[in-house]
């Protein structure tokens, strides 16, 4: 792709920067939002419900590795069935093999009975873990990290309180610190994740067959990447920005923008954040898979339908702030997706494609449209969190973990349950901390009153085949980069 013209350099611009200083005021642009919080069981749930938790599962289990570049996401097109396939990087066809293989099996489960059902369903289950062998040798070793320390912390009692207090606060509604009893709960649940996609697919296959005879499966090539170019440092500094933020007119909301952008400088170097974001980090901006996918179809809409009409895209993971804004605000009227409320700074609008330097091509004309409607909503944003001036969120995980019990329980009651941490069985002989594997069976056993009742205990088996490396990482922090974890220490 050609240089970047110095107009559409001018457009980008004004995006990111108020972007990037969002960024340098909170990562987390609020709480998680997800569209399922309250859904049916998949006994109850309609067949439109279905399809999308089906899509959405589909679309896991192709997320191999973890760290950002597999993170898929899938379309579904009839007469005939198509599946339009798209990930933050390039889907390889190890994706579409894998896909084939899948289908070759969900198509058997219409006409099985209910004890050859199951017998598929460990054998798609199998299938599965083996296919994301990488991504689940990591949760078990984050997991292994976690109870280390959790381990620690039940010798504790001040710690253990805090962990109390903190489970009782997500009733009603007050993040506290991160801990190690949250971090082991997140990377449970993410293992614990394909034994809840798989079934899924099986209601899918049961209730649905007609999404799984013998579809086609499409690879969408992705846009490619760019480097912003870095802006004048002079442009850089706080009362700048707030000037390019505000008219002029307003010139006692501008007044408060700068007396607070000095006060949270003060408290958080902002400037420094926000410079080190915007110049030192020099992120390599891509289009994310859901927004590959969006383009994909508006552009074909004239001959390319949804499935039934129904405008959704699934997703291996819920959306970012940046894509959440951008279905919110574009033309096609898809279902805004679940999303983490995090912002990227490698964020690139999926218009980055040949012709879109091209001022009056349809192209550029859609990329002006919804990064002018993204930026004014940024921009209200930023400016709601410099007047309250408040703190910096805690961690938020991306990907969405359901509790091990039942999310009804009383906040009241919850305290008596947790005094009991440090009870949880092991047999003898079993070290808690070097084989985190005993406790993923027990979360995963629906017999175990510590059991999450979509999970089952077959899971163990096919993690039995999951080598685990024993070098351990050095870092477990997200990157923006890699929209994810960077796996610094794994083979």
């Amino acid at each position: 792709m050609a240089g970047i013209s110095s107009k559409r350099n001018k457009l980008l611009h004004r995006f990111y920067e108020p972007l990037v200083l969002l960024y340098a005021l909170d990562q987390f642009q609020g709480d998680q939002l997800y569209s399922d919080n309250n859904r049916p069981s998949l006994d109850d749930a309609t067949e439109k419900e279905l399809r999308r938790r089906y899509l959405n599962s589909l679309s896991y289990i192709c997320d191999y590795k973890k760290g950002g570049d597999t993170v898929t996401a899938i379309g579904a097109a009839a007469n005939p069935l198509r599946y339009y396939i798209a990930s933050n990087k390039a889907p390889q066809r190890k994706v579409t093999d894998f896909l084939e293989s899948v289908f070759s099996k969900l198509e058997q489960v219409y006409n099985m009975n209910g004890e050859e059902r199951i017998q598929m369903e460990s054998m798609l289950l199998k299938a599965c873990v083996e296919f994301s062998e990488q991504r689940i040798r990591t949760y078990l070793r984050f997991l292994q990290l976690s109870m280390k320390e959790c381990a620690k912390a039940v010798q504790d009692k001040p710690v253990l309180e805090n962990f109390i207090r903190e489970r009782v606060n997500t009733f009603t509604g007050h993040k506290k610190s991160e801990s190690p009893f949250r971090a082991a709960k997140h990377y449970i649940g993410r293992i614990a994740a394909h034994v809840k996609n798989v079934k899924v697919l099986l209601a899918a296959a049961q209730r649905l067959p007609q999404l799984v005879l013998k579809p086609e499966i499409i690879p969408i090539k992705n846009p490619p990447s760019i480097v912003l170019p870095a802006p004048r440092g002079s442009s850089l500094k706080l009362d700048s920005i707030a000037n390019r933020m505000v008219p002029s007119s307003q010139s006692q909301l501008l007044s408060e923008l700068r007396s607070s952008l000095q006060t949270l400088d003060r408290l958080f170097s902002i400037e420094n954040t926000f410079r080190r974001a915007y110049l030192e980090k020099n992120p390599r901006a891509r289009v994310h898979a859901e927004l590959i996918v969006l383009e994909y179809f508006y552009e074909r809409s004239a001959t390319l339908e949804h499935w039934d009409n129904d405008r959704f895209i699934g997703c291996s993971k819920p959306a970012c702030y940046c894509c959440s804004l951008y279905f919110q605000e574009h033309p096609a009227d898809v279902e805004p997706p679940s999303t983490h409320q995090r912002i990227y700074l490698n964020w690139l609008p999926p218009t980055n494609l040949p012709g879109v330097e091209d001022p009056s091509s349809r192209l550029a004309t859609l990329e002006k449209k919804m990064l002018n409607a993204m930026v004014q909503r940024i921009r209200i944003r930023t400016i709601e969190q410099i007047r309250s001036q408040t703190g910096r969120r805690q961690k938020q995980y991306d990907s969405t973990t359901g509790e091990t019990y039942s999310t009804h329980t009383k906040a009241a009651s919850m305290e008596k349950q947790l005094e009991r941490i440090d009870t949880l069985p092991v047999a003898e002989g079993e070290n808690w901390i070097d084989a985190p594997s005993i406790l993923v069976t027990r979360v995963a056993d629906p017999e175990n009153e510590y059991a999450n009742n979509d999970a089952e205990a077959g899971l163990i088996v096919s993690l039995e085949n999951v080598h685990l490396s024993r070098q351990i990482t050095e870092s477990c922090e997200d990157s923006d980069d890699e929209q994810g974890v960077k796996l610094l220490g794994f083979v």
